[in-house]
C-alpha cells in the first residue's frame, strides 16, 4: 500500500467517524432539520441574548409549533419539553442553572451554531450563484450579437 493510499484511507475514516458522531451532522440530517434549525435561529441568533430560561423557550417552542401546524400539521407533534430534552440529549442545546436558579437556561452549543451557519452559507451561496448566473448571461449575450453582427455572412448574422 502506497503512502498516498494510506493517507486517503485515513482520511476517509476520519470524515466517516465525522459523519458518524458528530452532533453538528447529526442535527443537519435530521429529519426535522429545517424547523430546528430555523426555531433555533430564531430564539438565539436573532434573539436579544444568548441565554433563554426554560419557561419562555417553551412558550416560544409552542407558538413556533402552532405556527408550522398552520401549514404542515403532521411536523414537531410531540410535547415541547420532550423536544428540548431531545435536543440536549443530541448535543444542540445545553442546559444549566446560573448561580441564582429561578428555573434552567437554555444555550445554543457549538454545534448546533455550526449547523446554522452552514444553512446560512449554503442558502446565501445558493442565492448567490443565481445571480451570478444572470449576471453573465448579461454580458455574454451582447457578446454572442456582436460576434452574429460582425459577421460578413448574412447566413451566420
Amino acid at each position: 500500500m502506497s503512502t498516498s493510499l494510506y493517507t486517503a484511507s485515513i482520511r476517509r475514516d476520519t470524515i466517516r467517524t465525522f459523519f458518524e458522531a458528530s452532533p453538528t451532522v447529526r442535527l443537519l440530517r435530521s429529519d426535522n432539520a429545517p424547523w430546528i434549525i430555523e426555531f433555533l435561529k430564531l430564539v438565539f441568533n436573532d434573539g436579544d441574548s444568548i441565554s433563554v430560561g426554560h419557561s419562555d423557550l417553551r412558550a416560544r417552542l409552542r407558538l413556533y409549533h402552532v405556527e408550522i401546524h398552520e401549514f404542515e400539521p403532521s411536523l414537531l407533534t410531540g410535547p415541547t419539553d420532550r423536544y428540548l430534552m431531545q435536543w440536549v440529549d443530541a448535543g444542540w442545546l445545553v442546559r444549566f442553572l446560573e448561580s441564582t436558579p429561578t428555573e434552567p437556561q437554555f444555550q445554543l452549543t457549538r454545534f448546533s451554531e455550526e449547523a446554522i451557519q452552514f444553512a446560512d452559507t449554503a442558502i446565501a451561496r445558493g442565492k448567490n450563484m443565481v445571480g451570478t448566473e444572470s449576471r453573465l448571461r448579461l454580458v455574454m449575450e451582447p457578446l454572442e450579437d456582436i460576434v452574429r453582427g460582425a459577421s460578413a455572412d448574412p447566413d451566420k448574422r
